[in-house]
Order: C-alpha cells, then sequence, then structure tokens
C-alpha cells in the first residue's frame, strides 16, 4: 500500500535512486539517464490510477430503440386498416341509402298513381259501385233544388230529430225507437 505525503511549496522531489539491471536483461533497451529535476513550485502529483468511465452497452438501447420504432410502425399500419374498413363500410351504406331513396322514390309514384281519380273510378266500378250520374244542390236562397234530383224526407219533425239523433243532442227523440209520435194539439 502506498501513501502520499505532501511536500511544502518549493521543495524538490529527491531523486530516484539507481538500479542495476540484472545480467539476463542485456540485451534489452539501456535505461534511460537519470537526472533530477526541479520544479518550481510544483503542486504534488498524485499517483492513482487513472479513472475508467464505465459505459453501458450499445447494443440493449439501439435494440430498445428499434422495437419502439417497429412497435409505432405496426400500430401505424393497424389504425390505417381499420380506417380503411370504416371507409369501405361508409361507402356500402351511402350506396344502400341511395337505393333505399330511390326505392321510396318509386313507390311514392305508385302510391300517387293509385290514389288518382281515374284510378279510384276504375276499381270502384270493379267492386260494382255506381257512379253518380249528376250532383244535386239546394240553393239557399230559393230553396230550389239545382242539378239532379234529392230524395225526398218523409216527414220535416223526423228529419229533425234523426239529424239530432245523429249529432248527438241528449233527449232527442228519433222516431223508431219505440216511443210513440206526439200528436199535434187540435185547437
Amino acid at each position: 500500500m502506498t501513501t502520499t505525503t505532501r511536500r511544502p511549496r518549493g521543495a524538490t522531489k529527491p531523486a530516484a535512486p539507481s538500479r542495476a539491471r540484472p545480467e539476463r536483461e542485456r540485451g534489452t533497451r539501456p535505461p534511460a539517464a537519470t537526472t533530477t529535476r526541479t520544479k518550481p513550485a510544483a503542486r504534488p502529483v498524485k499517483r492513482a490510477a487513472p479513472a475508467r468511465r464505465h459505459t453501458p452497452p450499445r447494443a440493449p438501447f439501439l435494440l430498445l430503440i428499434c422495437g419502439l420504432l417497429a412497435g409505432a410502425l405496426v400500430s401505424l399500419l393497424l389504425l390505417n386498416a381499420v380506417l380503411a374498413e370504416d371507409a369501405f363500410a361508409l361507402t356500402r351504406l351511402q350506396q344502400s341509402n341511395k337505393l333505399l331513396a330511390q326505392q321510396k322514390q318509386a313507390l311514392e309514384i305508385e302510391l300517387a298513381r293509385e290514389e288518382s281519380p281515374e284510378r279510384l273510378a276504375q276499381r270502384a266500378e270493379a267492386l260494382g259501385m255506381q257512379r253518380p250520374t249528376r250532383l244535386a244542390f239546394i240553393d239557399g236562397v230559393t230553396g230550389q233544388v239545382i242539378g239532379g234530383q234529392i230524395r225526398p224526407v218523409p216527414h220535416a219533425a223526423a228529419a229533425a230529430a234523426g239529424a239530432a239523433g245523429v249529432v248527438g243532442i241528449p233527449g232527442a227523440v228519433v222516431p223508431g225507437d219505440r216511443v210513440p209520435a206526439a200528436v199535434p194539439a187540435k185547437p
């Protein structure tokens, strides 16, 4: 174990003792001449082994970076595939929507054709219904019938009672409900 001591400033370093070389080393290079040098006010030098920095291996770090990049690439590919699939589904739904709109329009046209007055008259005749020959109207001022014929009402009171029964007036007497008709009083 070696210990280092501090020397005061200005002290010189003692000369290293010369060592004689053993005989077996004669064929090697001769030692350099040792001279004593004086350093003006030199600080003592620590004779320690140089500090070696421990550098971590680079391979795991590079593998980590490559793995992260590969994972990001795979994620982007999957995301792109999902978006493309959704785009195809959207296109199919839009085409289906157009087809359904065309079918709706065709059904509306057919319904309008079936509800036309000519078509209704044809179907009524096919079912045995009769077409009215002529409509009849009553002039409100004169009370005369204009146009066709009107079926006569048997009695004015019976017509009023029938109308009251249809309208729903309580206590209205409708002839034919087994209620005796009121006999008018004779004066």
